[in-house]
């Protein structure tokens, strides 16, 4: 641990010369109020969570929507990547009493090093981020919990950080096989995350899309056939057989990945009958294709479609399963899937309600779907694990938490 803190250091403050970008990322924490330590106001923390992209924290973040409801709670936010930077700091906004912020430094050293500014004694990492700074605060914990760990290819160095931990959060029964004679909780907070957004969904789209009423009425509540095109990427339409629909009984909604203008302009022209809407454009009731240049509305969508086509399959990997599946739509995908944690999970609970493809007849596949309608088992939606969890990272006992 030594020699590899010893090479980070140093090879580190060499770089900050070649990743001038970086360093100033970094420098941010020595003079924003939201980076400053608890230590330096007498407080301590009670749990430090580290995570890097904006996937991991919503992983986590009814977790922290949760804790922070607790009066006395304090926690520390480490990320790494700058992509999260601004969710970071927005969350910061609104619990500034309660939250401190750090961005993980790789290239800044001296006073603004992590061990000198973490004071919780309990550490949440989400996934795989075994930097050694990160282990080098073992020494200074009681307990570090891994939510979500990467279970293929555990080698010699995954296999050593691995044992720094004393309890693993999995999303599955299966991946318990990696963790023999370690402490295990199985359960996904990301789908407690998705499960709550759905509850909330309608108002969500309301606010946030003026016309969602009338257009909830006139198009969502009167079409047979309902199809959504989810983290969608139209470089991946030539895998994509649409045949006659959608037929004018039908709607087909399509949510890009990225709102790109260009994209936007290309799917107009190959799909014809489009209609583009955003918060200040309302839909042209004429047409039943609707292209949502809308962003974070996605998962509040999935409710109200019986087929979800999910994009990413075909050229990338797979965006997010799991938001359409607990909605209750049939999903669909391309056969890019080998990373994804959710289509693992989706297969081991309702392997009837997901197919991939290497090329995706659209007409074959919502037919079927509408003849198995009302035929969708129910979702397993026991949550003791969550309380099981949450006690074990506050210390109370789980029997005085009430249920999800």
């Amino acid at each position: 641990m030594k020699v590899l803190a010893f090479f980070e250091y140093y090879l580190g403050y060499l770089a900050r010369f070649f990743m001038p970008k970086r360093y100033e990322f970094e420098k941010k924490n020595l003079n924003e109020t939201g980076a400053r330590s608890f230590k330096l106001d007498g407080f301590k923390a009670d749990i430090v969570f580290e995570f890097s992209s904006e996937g991991e924290f919503q992983r986590i973040k009814y977790l922290l929507d949760d804790l922070l409801r607790e009066s006395d709670f304090k926690c520390e936010l480490v990320f790494c990547s700058p992509s999260v930077e601004k969710i970071v700091l927005d969350y910061y906004k609104l619990f500034p009493d309660k939250i401190r912020y750090y961005r993980l430094t790789n290239l800044l050293r001296g006073s603004a090093f992590l061990t000198r500014w973490v004071s919780a004694k309990k550490l949440v990492m989400v996934q795989y981020d075994f930097f050694p700074q990160l282990l080098n605060l073992r020494s200074m914990m009681e307990k570090m919990i891994l939510i979500s760990p990467k279970v293929d290819k555990i080698g010699f160095y995954k296999s050593w950080c691995l044992s720094f931990f004393d309890l693993f959060l999995l999303d599955e029964p299966s991946e318990s096989h990696a963790f023999k004679n370690k402490d295990t909780i199985i359960g996904s907070l990301r789908e407690l995350v998705i499960i709550d957004r759905k509850k909330k969904s309608r108002d969500v789209l309301i606010s946030t899309l003026p016309w969602f009423a009338e257009f909830e009425k006139k198009v969502l509540n009167n079409s047979e056939r309902k199809i959504i095109f989810g983290n969608y990427w139209h470089d991946e339409f030539s895998y994509i057989d649409i045949g006659d629909f959608p037929t004018v009984d039908d709607v087909l909604v399509i949510v890009p990945h990225e709102l790109d203008n260009q994209q936007a302009q290309q799917i107009i022209k190959d799909l014809k009958s489009v209609s583009r809407v955003s918060q200040s454009e309302s839909p042209d009731y004429a047409k039943n294709i609707f292209l949502f240049s809308v962003k974070g509305v996605l998962c509040e969508l999935y409710q109200y479609f019986d087929l979800a086509y999910i994009g990413g399959g075909f050229e990338r990997n797979v965006h997010s399963l799991l938001e359409p599946f607990l909605a209750g739509c049939y999903c669909v995908s391309g056969e890019n899937v080998d990373k994804s944690n959710e289509y693992k999970m989706i297969m081991n609970q309702a392997p009837d309600r997901i197919e991939i493809h290497s090329k995706i007849n659209i007409d074959s596949i919502i037919q079927k779907v509408l003849k198995n309608r009302g035929n969708i088992p129910a979702l397993n939606t026991d949550t003791s694990w969550y309380r099981e969890f949450k006690s074990y990272l506050s210390g109370i006992e789980a029997k005085k938490f009430s249920s999800i």
